[in-house]
């Protein structure tokens, strides 16, 4: 059996989680925007969800060594459905924040699973291919359920009960895999103060990375009504960002091993900073323009996360590149948890040009700080560096299939 046929099943189960949580993610701020909510209460919503992910990756390893993987992910997939099909029930934001907390604890969870028993069914000699494989597949997911969305009715029941059967759904591929179920999980993610010795450019560069793309996807739809391109375009505008990051990650990557990755960092940070600052002063108005000014956002806002990780990777051994990789995450998701409410609240202040105010001055400042770290350290040479592997923010197993942790 291959290792792409080994892991089929889980990457698919994977797939149709994110895309059911990527139809809430978008339906959520569309609605509440469509019904004149403040950009506050649709920042505290996305806030809600990132605090109940970083509540999610602490507790589900917790639930995993109580009841075993296979009884974990079935409750938690019943969890979810029944915290999505709730959202039917009300209107209230109060209450969409409360529920939106729960998502995130559950989701965080099941993602903590699958990746685990990803982790499990991968042969050490393919990690690298198996980690592009199942990059490409749930993006896949993100990218279908924002594109089905936009072509639909916002307004519709159907997306609540599509998400929460997409959840279900999910039970079937990964409790009915023939793959061995995961060692129970041991391993606890590094201290902050240990990353922070380790790499400081690196904590810095993962929180801005959760900061932006935390309040981007929260609040786009917010932004795109304020401007009068309605809520559908910014739907699709987010899609573009998920393919520019599929194009231009890689690339990058490869950029990183030749050269000090914290260069490569500077020029993705700038490039969000330029790109933002001409979106906060002055959007194009054509949905061609505004589709390739995403693809281009998209391509550097979503991939320095990975490099950030690749440099810290380089100041570690081997053998700790599972914590390392549960680290970066939590410090990840602690900023995806702040950003949509600060961006908010911004928004209120200098109004629609505070979104992307709010990501050029994250990243400006970021590169600032990372320039004066090359001052201080020099780079690890590139004979002495691992690869660059595109790791994603997903959960903490995810270091588990990294192939620098062998």
């Amino acid at each position: 059996m291959g290792p792409y046929t080994a892991v089929i099943a889980v990457v698919v189960g994977a797939t149709l989680l994110q895309f059911a949580n990527s139809l809430f993610a978008i339906l959520l701020p569309v609605r509440l925007t469509l019904a004149q909510a403040s950009p506050v209460v649709v920042g505290l919503i996305g806030t809600a969800y990132g605090a109940g992910f970083l509540v999610g990756c602490i507790v589900g390893p917790r639930l995993v060594r109580r009841v075993g993987h296979i009884r974990a992910f079935a409750a938690l997939a019943a969890a979810c459905a029944l915290v999505a099909m709730a959202f039917i029930t009300t209107l209230s934001p109060w209450l969409w924040m409360l529920l939106r907390l729960l998502m995130g604890i559950v989701v965080a969870g099941l993602l903590v699973i699958v990746e685990a028993w990803l982790a499990a069914a991968t042969p050490k000699d393919a990690r690298g291919g198996v980690i592009a494989f199942y990059l490409v597949a749930i993006k896949a997911g993100v990218i279908l359920a924002q594109a089905s969305f936009a072509a639909g009715d916002p307004a519709a029941t159907l997306w609540i009960s599509l998400a929460a059967a997409g959840f279900i759904a999910a039970l079937i591929p990964v409790t009915l895999t023939r793959t061995r179920e995961p060692p129970m999980p041991t391993e606890s993610g590094f201290r902050l103060h240990e990353l922070w010795r380790t790499a400081p450019a690196a904590v810095v560069g993962v929180m801005g990375a959760g900061l932006i793309n935390g309040a981007v996807p929260a609040l786009l739809p917010v932004w795109g009504d304020k401007i009068g391109i309605g809520v559908a375009l910014p739907v699709l505008l987010l899609s573009a960002m998920q393919l520019g990051s599929l194009v231009v990650q890689w690339p990058l990557g490869r950029l990183s091993d030749r050269i000090d990755r914290r260069w490569v960092i500077v020029i993705c940070l700038s490039g969000v900073a330029a790109f933002s600052a001409f979106l906060a002063v002055e959007p194009p108005s054509g949905t061609t323009a505004l589709f390739v000014l995403f693809l281009l956002l998209g391509g550097v806002a979503l991939s320095f996360y990975g490099i950030c990780a690749a440099h810290a990777a380089d100041h570690v051994q081997a053998g700790g590149m599972t914590r390392l990789a549960s680290g970066m995450l939590f410090i990840w998701a602690a900023g995806a948890a702040a950003g949509p409410l600060a961006a908010a609240k911004l928004m209120e202040i200098a109004g629609p040009a505070g979104l992307f105010l709010f990501c050029g001055g994250v990243t400006g400042g970021v590169a600032a700080f990372v320039l004066w770290r090359m001052t201080r350290r020099s780079p690890v040479p590139a004979a002495a560096r691992p690869n660059f592997v595109n790791l994603p923010a997903t959960s903490p197993s995810i270091g588990q299939i990294d192939p620098r942790s062998r």
